[in-house]
């Protein structure tokens, strides 16, 4: 690594390959690599804060599979503890929503309004699971005259407790096809 940066350095400040840099590129490349360090720290702590809890699983079903272009309409939420041992949820009394992602841009969570928000810890056996109504909204672009086909799914953030996982996780549900008609 530190021969790739003395010869990135060494042509940034016109030497070639094997000739020693001036002092002010030498300051550089010591820059560039320590501040280079604790970005890949950072990576290697952060990528399994992305990953998939195997012991929890969010599953959505709607009511409705066909809905017109920017409705409202309902989703039930589950989220079902898979796993051998217990699991420790945290969720907003009335901001759940705010807890729910879609991966399809087109299809979007809708907020409710709040008036006392307080995080509710929920405690899940092997098998429990926790249940939830959500109001989504899809709204596509383009004044076609057929519905179009949206498929999407819902990502659930909570800390989930385990000693041996990251705190912040993504679980990601089942994919849910609609047709949205223009």
């Amino acid at each position: 690594m530190r021969e790739v940066l003395a010869d990135w350095a060494g042509r940034m400040f016109g030497q070639g390959r094997g000739v020693r840099a001036p002092a002010a590129a030498t300051r550089w490349k010591k820059l560039l690599f320590v501040s280079s360090a604790p970005l890949l720290v950072l990576t290697s702590v952060a990528s399994p804060a992305c990953s998939q809890d195997p012991s929890i699983r969010a599953e959505v079903s709607v009511v409705r599979s066909s809905v017109n272009n920017g409705e409202a309409f309902s989703a039930s939420t589950t989220i079902r503890n898979v796993g051998s041992g217990s699991r420790s949820l945290q969720v907003w009394s009335c901001s759940y929503p705010d807890q729910w992602t879609s991966d399809n841009p087109v299809v979007h969570v809708r907020a409710v309004p709040c008036k006392k928000n307080v995080i509710v810890r929920i405690e899940l056996k092997p098998g429990e699971t926790y249940a939830r109504d959500l109001s989504l909204l899809a709204k596509i672009g383009g004044t076609g005259s057929s519905p179009e086909v949206v498929r999407f799914r819902l990502g659930f953030s909570s800390d989930v407790s385990d000693e041996k996982k990251p705190p912040r996780l993504r679980i990601w549900s089942n994919v849910i096809t609609i047709d949205v008609a223009p």
